[in-house]
């Protein structure tokens, strides 16, 4: 769902991950 809405706008979705420390979740959207 936040890909999707993400995409619409413009913007991005990701992950990082490292193993033992845990993961990252991200979107980042244009300046209005």
């Amino acid at each position: 769902i936040v890909r999707r809405i993400a995409a619409k706008l413009g913007g991005d979705v990701g992950v990082e991950s490292t193993p033992g420390q845990g993961s990252r979740f991200y979107f980042t959207l244009p300046a209005v």
